[in-house]
């Protein structure tokens, strides 16, 4: 049953095609994408303009199949600016996204982080899970054209307790002012970002390495 899902799975999302199909009749971005990860089948993928050249980039979700049963496979995101109707890949996390990490309430088997590139050119990626607490996160991304990199600039928290035992709280996160909002029930209050949180890459992000950082956001706005 497990693999007949995953198979499903496979079959309903974008995925390399080199059994089947010509590597000259497949899409541009899948053609970019086999020069780098030959053996990784996209998963999710999305597109804009993400350094305001005028030309269509893309972002991309790609899994490495399990080799076995005790294998749950790998996950990473690739970024791709657009070249032409070539693309070229810019960067790559293995950290934002990662393979059974969600918990109960998240789906197996797939990679957790869906991506979106928003009409302003921001990335943004969103994970959804947990098992009694139930965690929705939403991250945004920006090229920054000085440093040549693509930045951490905003984050949405929203934690929910399914038992209601306690209020569901939500983060507001600005990471290019370094101030954030915490909401819980009708209070709000204003709190200021840790230093140490500034210019965070995506090449170097830890979705689920994230504990200290995330205790650190919360005890600032206790």
């Amino acid at each position: 049953m497990k693999y007949l899902l995953m198979f499903l799975l496979f079959l309903s999302a974008p995925a390399f095609a080199e059994e089947t199909m010509p590597v000259s009749q497949l899409p541009p971005l899948h053609v970019a994408l086999l020069r780098d990860f030959s053996k990784w089948k996209v998963y999710d993928e999305a597109f804009g303009d993400l350094n305001g050249d005028g030309l269509k980039d893309a972002a991309a979700v790609l899994m490495l199949e399990p080799k076995d049963e005790e294998d749950s496979g790998s996950a990473l995101l690739a970024v791709l600016f657009g070249e032409g109707k070539d693309f070229k890949l810019h960067a790559q996390s293995g950290g934002a996204i990662c393979m059974n990490c969600g918990g109960a309430k998240a789906p197996q088997d797939t990679p957790l982080g869906k991506i979106a590139i928003t009409d302003k050119g921001i990335l943004t990626i969103s994970y959804f899970g947990g098992s009694r607490t139930i965690f929705d996160v939403t991250t945004k991304w920006r090229y920054d054209k000085g440093y040549n990199r693509i930045t951490l600039i905003g984050e949405t928290r929203i934690i929910t307790d399914t038992m209601g035992e306690y209020d569901t709280e939500t983060f507001d996160i600005n990471y290019a002012t370094m101030k954030m909002e915490k909401r819980v029930g009708k209070q709000k209050k204003s709190c200021a970002v840790p230093k140490e949180m500034a210019n965070q890459e995506i090449s170097g992000f830890d979705y689920i390495g994230r504990d200290d950082a995330i205790e650190k956001l919360e005890k600032a706005c206790e």
